[in-house]
């Protein structure tokens, strides 16, 4: 994954303007819609991805996720965004 490599390059920036782009991408493969964003991170039968694609996809989305982390309030980088089941 390009995002990959550009996180571990050091430039968090870049990955974080990434993000958008890789969610975005993910919520139409699988045919859902930002409105609807209490079922945003399901799966959709009716959607272009397999239950099996849409596990993987969206946890490297999680994974991904939370290796960028997120600026609090405070300044700090909080990393632990999304629980990751194995």
């Amino acid at each position: 994954m390009e995002v990959r490599r550009i996180l571990e390059s050091g430039d968090r920036e870049t990955a974080i303007r990434c993000l958008p782009t890789i969610y975005d991408a993910l919520i139409l493969l699988n045919g859902r819609d930002k409105s609807d964003w209490q079922n945003l991170w399901s799966w959709n039968p009716s959607g272009r991805l397999t239950q099996e694609e849409f596990k993987r996809l969206n946890r490297g989305r999680m994974v991904l996720s939370n290796d960028i982390g997120i600026m609090t309030a405070s300044g700090v980088i909080r990393y632990n965004l999304n629980k990751i089941e194995d």
